[in-house]
C-alpha cells in the first residue's frame, strides 16, 4: 500500500551573480579610455553561467581598494555600461569611458550582471 502524499513544498534554486570579468587592456583615444574586458564563463559559485546582461566599468581617479559596486554606485562613481548579447561569455568586449582629463591617473574596475 502506498503512503499518503507529503505536504507540498517549493524552493527556488539561487541564481548566483556572474563571476568577475577581467580587464585585459586600457587604451586611450583622446579623452576616451577604451577598456577591454574579458567576460566570465561561470557564476561566482563556479557553476554554470545563467546569463549576462551588462558589463559595467567603474572609473575614478583614486583607488577602489576595499570598495564594492554597491558602495561605488552609492558614492556616485561614474559607471559606463555595455549590453551583452547571449553567447558572448568568455569573449572580449570594449567599454568606452569618455570625458577623461590629460595627465590624470585613472583607476578602472569591471563587473557583470545578469
Amino acid at each position: 500500500m502506498e503512503s499518503a502524499f507529503s505536504n507540498e513544498s517549493s524552493a527556488e534554486h539561487p541564481n548566483f551573480a556572474p563571476a568577475p570579468p577581467t580587464i585585459t587592456s586600457v587604451t586611450f583615444d583622446g579623452r576616451i579610455a577604451k577598456v577591454q574586458v574579458t567576460l566570465p564563463v561561470a557564476d561566482q559559485d563556479g557553476g554554470e553561467l545563467t546569463g549576462l546582461a551588462n558589463c559595467n566599468v567603474f572609473c575614478k581617479d583614486s583607488s577602489f581598494a576595499g570598495s564594492s559596486p554597491e558602495i561605488e554606485r552609492a558614492a556616485g562613481t561614474p559607471v559606463f555600461s555595455v549590453a551583452i548579447s547571449d553567447g558572448l561569455a568568455g569573449t572580449d568586449v570594449v567599454v568606452d569611458v569618455p570625458g577623461l582629463k590629460f595627465g590624470v591617473l585613472y583607476y578602472f574596475v569591471a563587473t557583470c550582471n545578469d
